[in-house]
């Protein structure tokens, strides 16, 4: 990328510590203000601090197994003039995302979980994780720290990019961001929109913890200081001669889809978008777990499907290709009952991508096989496009 006079920066903008308090049996929404600093902007990291305790409840306390990120039921980053959202889903997905992208620069260094564990003692005591909690447990009348971050790109790193209007390719450049936010364009500026989850439910996919057992004294959370920071990740043009980053008419955005489950096959058709990135795919029966719910198994999918026009398959996967692909391309096998198609880690470019301007039929096909899901079952559809703005 083209960076001569423009420096990078890391810096938290007017949102550092703000109040973000979840309700124990109801949504809370967090009042993020608005990201006014004029810079290039490449991602925003959100960090998450939950303080708290429960009370002596009875039965059980059981962490969802989307713990501890389900505290977000959704998270929000619009701009275009809230046209388009970098994202625009729950807390779990987020995290996903950040798994994903969390190395959106030319040297890559990603550090999947070190929200959550230490790096390696030596003979010196390790110091304190700042942000995160020792380790994600429950106990009643226990004071617990839950901490995350999220990292949410607002452009890509393409190591290169073919630039293509809804007829094709026109050229392509290298080492490039695509389309990094001018802070101080009309549109930019940025409200993140931030919902929490109640603490506690009756089911796995809507809050963090869930009751069982014996409810004759239901959970409660005393909060003691949960708090949200966001930081603003980028370049700034120190000087007027500075040169800037090539700007595109393309957008970055992730959109997400609910897809109910009704028997053992079950397709979607992405919209038209633009250049499409990746797909990740969220499954969950809400039967299971005597109806608390519960992830749907990898194992128990036939076969999984990318295909475009008349039936061309992109990718064609069971599950051991689909995880040995994620060990490929991330090196990490994801959560249970989470699968992706990557078609820009390869290549660190759009060269795989698949462009629904010009592309008819883009879709999605799981068959489940003899495994049919129960009623209620449902896929979360998240995708990754360039979507044309211009």
């Amino acid at each position: 990328m083209a960076t001569f006079g423009l420096e990078r920066f890391a810096e938290v903008d007017n949102a550092n510590g703000i109040g973000a308090v979840p309700l124990i049996s109801n949504s809370a929404n967090v009042v993020v203000p608005q990201l006014n600093n004029t810079d290039i902007l490449t991602d925003l990291e959100f960090y998450f601090q939950f303080k708290g305790s429960t009370n002596a409840y009875t039965g059980t306390g059981n962490l969802s197994p989307y713990f501890p990120y389900l505290f977000v039921q959704n998270i929000k980053v619009p701009y275009q003039s809230n046209s388009v959202s970098a994202v625009n889903m729950d807390g779990h997905l987020a995290w996903i995302i950040s798994v994903l992208r969390g190395d959106n620069r030319k040297h890559m260094v990603n550090s999947l979980l070190g929200d959550q564990k230490p790096a390696l003692t030596t003979g010196y005591s390790p110091s304190a994780q700042q942000w995160s909690s020792g380790g994600y447990t429950l106990a009643p009348s226990t004071a617990e720290t839950y901490g995350f971050r999220l990292r949410i790109p607002t452009a890509l790193y393409f190591s290169r990019f073919y630039d293509t209007d809804n007829q094709g390719k026109l050229g392509a450049i290298d080492d490039v961001y695509v389309s990094p936010l001018f802070m101080q364009s009309i549109g930019r500026s940025i409200t993140p929109v931030v919902t929490l989850n109640p603490v506690n439910s009756t089911r796995y996919d809507r809050s963090p913890i869930v009751q069982t057992g014996s409810l004759t004294t239901p959970i409660t959370w005393t909060d003691t200081g949960s708090t949200l920071t966001v930081r603003r990740n980028g370049f700034r043009q120190p000087g007027a001669g500075s040169a800037l980053p090539p700007a595109f008419n393309w957008a970055y955005n992730w959109t997400v889809d609910q897809v109910n489950i009704g028997s053992s096959k079950v397709s979607y058709t992405f919209p038209l978008q633009g250049q499409l990135l990746c797909v990740v795919v969220k499954m969950f029966d809400p039967t299971l777990n005597a109806g608390a719910g519960g992830v749907i198994p990898l194992a128990n999918l036939s076969s999984a499907v990318l295909s475009y026009g008349a039936g061309i398959a992109k990718y064609q996967d069971v599950p051991g290709s689909l995880q040995d692909r994620m060990i490929d391309q991330q090196g990490v096998i994801l959560t249970e009952g989470v699968f992706l198609w990557d078609m820009y880690d390869d290549t660190r470019s759009n060269l795989d991508a698949i462009n629904t301007y010009t592309t008819a039929s883009v879709k999605l096909s799981l068959d489940f096989g003899g495994n049919t899901p129960g009623a209620g079952s449902y896929l979360l559809v998240a995708s990754e496009w360039l979507t044309q703005v211009g």
